[in-house]
């Protein structure tokens, strides 16, 4: 079932990329994956959400949407960090390379990890068009494409014990004005 949800999920997102290849902001984006999610799965579903009550043994915790698909509740997480680029509808500010916004989504992806042994899942998802998320190798901390994220993560004293482990596949998401600087987006999807 899982993996029938999972693939329901990128089927959404390769929906909303077609319709909406662009955002103004992370809340817009999570607002139309939502939407996305409804339409294509009319019995779906879903709630955005800044803190969810789980009912389990952990305070509330911050999440982005809380869906259900085919009868299964998950959560989903997303990020979208921009670099600057502008056309005649959308002006999005740079937001560049920043450590801090790979260690908030890895820390999201821990915070889900700890739910999972509950019966918990969900997915992760970090949309960029900064390609220095997906090349940067200079770095030890990076997700940049093909690294292996798997067990204790320290950066500037702030530590993460991933459980499973996750391969860093970037799969594009869309491509604006080919000549454009910072027109290409892509995405991270961990399943959790």
């Amino acid at each position: 079932m899982d993996q029938q949800i999972m693939e329901k999920v990128l089927n959404a997102l390769k929906e909303l990329a077609k319709k909406r290849p662009i955002f103004h902001s992370e809340e817009e984006l999570q607002n139309n994956f939502g939407k996305t999610i409804l339409m294509l799965y009319p019995d779906s579903l879903f709630k955005l959400s800044r803190r969810i009550d789980l009912g389990l043994d952990y305070p509330k915790s911050k999440y982005d949407l809380w869906v259900e698909l085919d009868g299964v509740k998950f959560l989903v997480n997303i990020k979208y960090v921009t670099s600057a680029y502008k056309d005649n509808e959308f002006t999005l500010l740079d937001q560049g390379y920043e450590e801090t916004q790979i260690f908030d989504f890895l820390k999201d992806v821990e915070r889900l990890e700890k739910l999972a042994k509950d019966g918990v899942f969900g997915f992760n998802i970090f949309l960029t068009n900064c390609s220095k998320y997906w090349k940067n190798l200079e770095n030890d901390f990076n997700i940049a494409e093909n690294t292996e994220l798997k067990g204790s993560i320290t950066w500037k004293n702030q530590y993460l014990d991933l459980k499973k482990d996750y391969s860093c596949i970037w799969i594009d998401y869309s491509k604006l004005k080919r000549s454009e600087p910072n027109s290409t987006f892509r995405y991270l999807f961990f399943k959790v």
